[in-house]
């Protein structure tokens, strides 16, 4: 399966993004959703399925009941197929931003380059700045810890994942 090329302008207007979400829709999120989507269509069908989904959250260590998984499933699933596309993938992870949080403030104090990822030599500065110090080791330490796609820094997603996991 390609992934199909995604012009952002006519996404928008097609998905109707609000303000909030347009900024979030960025050449770099659609090529991060690219690659989370391709290790989540298993099958290389185009499309996740139930299951898929399902190993997704699972990998994620995110328990979802049947039912949740469902509505969540239902909720993305713009052509009732029952099955995620790209496009509807895409919507999926914008919506997830939830760009009016709080934690779009944390992760700005963190991704002071604004290239929407947090990097080890990052954390390390915004550590410094709290008061505490650790070296660059522990620092790529704790990007190991929450990068979801082993690609060395942490996404808004990824971020956000982590504090999800830390409430739990």
């Amino acid at each position: 399966f390609v992934m199909p090329k995604v012009n952002i302008e006519e996404f928008i207007a097609k998905h109707k993004l609000s303000e909030k979400e347009k900024a979030f829709l960025t050449e770099e999120l659609v090529s991060e959703c690219s690659d989370a989507f391709d290790m989540f269509d298993a099958d290389k069908s185009g499309e996740i399925s139930y299951e898929e989904v399902g190993q997704m959250f699972e990998k994620l260590k995110t328990e979802l009941s049947p039912d949740e998984l469902r509505l969540m499933i239902q909720s993305v699933d713009l052509d009732k197929n029952g099955e995620i596309s790209f496009e509807e993938f895409i919507v999926m992870m914008v919506k997830a931003q939830d760009p009016s949080s709080e934690v779009l403030e944390a992760f700005a104090q963190f991704d002071t380059d604004n290239n929407g990822f947090i990097d080890a030599e990052e954390l390390k500065a915004a550590m410094a700045r709290s008061g505490t110090e650790i070296t660059a080791e522990e620092a790529k330490q704790m990007i190991a810890n929450g990068d979801l796609d082993n690609d060395g820094r942490i996404s808004f997603f990824e971020f956000k994942e982590m504090l999800e996991k830390k409430k739990a």
